[in-house]
Order: C-alpha cells, then sequence, then structure tokens
C-alpha cells in the first residue's frame, strides 16, 4: 500500500494508493509505505506514518524526494 500526503497529478491512482489516514475498511496489503514529494509536506507524512503505524503490526516506511528519496517506482507512470 503506498500513502502520500497529497494527490498531485505525478501520484498515482491506482487501487493501493491512499492519500489520508486508515479508515474504517483497509483494503489487504502486506506493507505501507509513505511517499512525500515536497518539504512543506512532511509534517503531514509523518502524521500518516503515525496514523498508520497505529493499525499495523510492523514498521511503517517513509521516504520520498522530501526524504532525499527519488521515489522512482512510485510515481505515476514512472515518471522521474
Amino acid at each position: 500500500m503506498r500513502v502520500f500526503p497529497q494527490k498531485t497529478a505525478f501520484t498515482p491512482d491506482d487501487d493501493y494508493c491512499l492519500y489520508d489516514s486508515p479508515g474504517l475498511f483497509i483494503p489487504k496489503h502486506d506493507e505501507i509505505h509513505i511517499s512525500c514529494a515536497f518539504t512543506w509536506d512532511i509534517p503531514r507524512a509523518l502524521k500518516l506514518q503515525k496514523d498508520w503505524q497505529a493499525v499495523m503490526n510492523q514498521p511503517v516506511k517513509i521516504g520520498g524526494p522530501a526524504f532525499d528519496d527519488p521515489g522512482g517506482e512510485y510515481l505515476k507512470n514512472g515518471i522521474q
């Protein structure tokens, strides 16, 4: 499952892509990865990590360009 702090033209729009804290029904998943593109979204990304960690039995990974991680495969159509 991929979680983004906000939706942009470059974020994916598939069934395993979310933009918010966990709700009542969470799609089946093995891992949660939070990707943050902009430094101004870091506080929201960290909040999302905390929210998702509360419902997971394993660590929630966080990264993306705002964390000096290019993202690569997490962008729509592989745009980098």
